[in-house]
């Protein structure tokens, strides 16, 4: 079977076309999964990061009620009681 130089160019071309579309679509794809990871890496850091500061509260709301029950109610314990609730809630997060 004999070609004609038109029918080779146009298989040729079609070709080049196919795999062009095909090279893109990979790169494309590529760079969406690149980008989707990061993403779910940002996420998974501020939900971990959320995760922390919320035991964080909850840690010393208990210590806090722990101590009270065991403090007399006098004035100067209960301030220091105070001052180390704010410390503690100020403390940075390891």
């Amino acid at each position: 079977m004999r070609f004609t130089i038109n029918e080779l160019l146009n298989s040729r071309t079609r070709e080049e076309i196919v795999n062009g579309a095909k090279e893109e679509a990979a790169a494309e794809s590529a760079k969406i999964l690149a980008k989707t990871r990061e993403e779910l890496k940002a996420e998974k850091e501020a939900a971990l990061s959320e995760i922390r500061s919320e035991v964080s509260s909850l840690s010393v709301a208990v210590a806090e009620k722990i101590i009270r029950k065991e403090l007399t109610p006098d004035a100067e314990q209960l301030a220091l009681l105070d001052r180390l609730a704010e410390e503690a809630s100020h403390a940075p997060l390891n």
